[in-house]
C-alpha cells in the first residue's frame, strides 16, 4: 500500500509542477510502471486496463523469460496478449519470447524435449522426423522417440535401447530423478530438494512425488528413497506404460 501512495503522489506532484505535462489527456497517458508520461501511441495496454510504457514492459518480459515462475507477462492475473508484449522486445527476445509461448501452450505430458544434454531445446510438434513417431531438434538435429522421449532407435523397441538402458543405469548410480511429467532428467547439486521443471512441473527430488504431497523432508538431510531390485529395462518399460496412460 506505502507504494501505491508513493506512486500516486508521484503522479499528483507531476501533475501539478506544470500545464505541460498534460498538454491533452487525450493524447498523453501515464505507464502503470513508471508513472512517466508517454504518447498514447507508445503506451501499451494490458486487458485489466493498466498501461505501460515500452520500457517497462520490455523489462518484464525480459524477466519472465528467465523463469518458469513469471512466464508469460501478466497483470492483475491476466495474460498480457503476446503481440502486445514482443511489440517492445527486441527481434532476438522476441523470438525467445514467441518459441516460449508455443511451448507453454502444448500441455506438458505432451511436451518433447531433446535429449541431448548439451541441447535440451523444446521440440515444436511440427517437427516430424522421416521414421513415423520420431521428432528431430531444429537446435541440433537430433532424432527423437517419441515413446521413450529418447534419441530414435530405429525399429527396435524402446526397451531394447541399449543407450536408453545405459542413460537410465548411470542416472540410477548418480541417484538423479526424472520429471515425470516431461521425462526430463534433473541432477541437483545444491539447494532444497523442491524442484521446478523446465516444464512447470513442481516435484520432490527424494521419491519424485508432485511437491507437498509427500513426507520427504525439504533440506537435503536423507538419501533417496531407494527404488527395490528393478532392473534397466523394467524401468524403461514402466517408463512406456506411464506415456500411454498419461495419453487417454
Amino acid at each position: 500500500m506505502e507504494t501505491i501512495r508513493l506512486y500516486i503522489e508521484k503522479a499528483r506532484r507531476k501533475v501539478q509542477g506544470g500545464p505541460q505535462l498534460l498538454i491533452d489527456q487525450r493524447h498523453y497517458r501515464f505507464c502503470s510502471s513508471c508513472i512517466e508520461q508517454f504518447t498514447a501511441k507508445k503506451i501499451l495496454n494490458a486487458p485489466c486496463g493498466h498501461q505501460y510504457c515500452p520500457s517497462c514492459l520490455r523489462q518484464m518480459a525480459s524477466v519472465s523469460l528467465d523463469s518458469v515462475e513469471m512466464f508469460p507477462v501478466k497483470c492483475c492475473r491476466k495474460e498480457i496478449p503476446v503481440p502486445v508484449v514482443v511489440s517492445a522486445m527486441n527481434y532476438r527476445n522476441k523470438k525467445r519470447y514467441v518459441s516460449q509461448s508455443e511451448e507453454q501452450a502444448v500441455p506438458p505430458t505432451e511436451r518433447i524435449y531433446c535429449p541431448r544434454a548439451s541441447c535440451g531445446k523444446w521440440i515444436h510438434p511440427d517437427n516430424k522426423g522421416s521414421r513415423p513417431g520420431t521428432k528431430f531438434c531444429s537446435n541440433c538435429r537430433a532424432k527423437v522417440c517419441c515413446a521413450c522421449r529418447g534419441f530414435a532407435h530405429g525399429p527396435w523397441p524402446c526397451a531394447e535401447d541399449e543407450s536408453l538402458i545405459a542413460v537410465l543405469r548411470m542416472a540410477k548410480a548418480r541417484k538423479w530423478q526424472r520429471c515425470n511429467r516431461c521425462h526430463f532428467m534433473v541432477e541437483k547439486l545444491d539447494g532444497c530438494n523442491h524442484i521446478a521443471c523446465r516444464c512447470g512441473h513442481h516435484f520432490c527430488y527424494i521419491c519424485g512425488g508432485r511437491q507437498n504431497r509427500c513426507r520427504c523432508p525439504t533440506e537435503d538431510t536423507e538419501e533417496p528413497a531407494p527404488d527395490g531390485d528393478l532392473d534397466a529395462r523394467t524401468l524403461v518399460t514402466a517408463m512406456q506404460q506411464t506415456n500411454l496412460d498419461g495419453a487417454h
